[in-house]
């Protein structure tokens, strides 16, 4: 899925869902690149999106504050992959 901020910007892809070393889940979302070259990875707390019909919705987010975000690298053992059966809870946005 995409996740998206109030502004309707298309702010990457929702690639996967980890879990942080604080033990509170977040989605690593790619953002930018052009057919998947230059693509940097982010961390977003998933306690920040939610659910606006068939999207996901993160508030107080742009995509500038996105490229100056940190770049998640695949082997940061500082976050884990969560279990394929987990789930996460999203709010209902209306």
């Amino acid at each position: 899925m995409k996740l998206y901020n109030t502004q309707n910007e298309d702010l990457g892809d929702v690639e996967r869902v980890v879990q942080g070393g604080d033990g509170k889940p977040y989605l690593i979302i790619g953002s930018g690149g052009f057919l998947g070259l230059g693509e940097k990875r982010v961390a977003i707390p998933a306690e920040r999106v939610s659910v606006r019909g068939d999207r996901l919705v993160v508030q107080g987010i742009t995509n500038d504050q996105i490229k100056a975000m940190p770049t998640v690298d695949r082997n940061d053992r500082s976050y884990r992959d969560m279990d394929g059966n987990a789930t996460v809870p999203l709010a209902a946005a209306s």
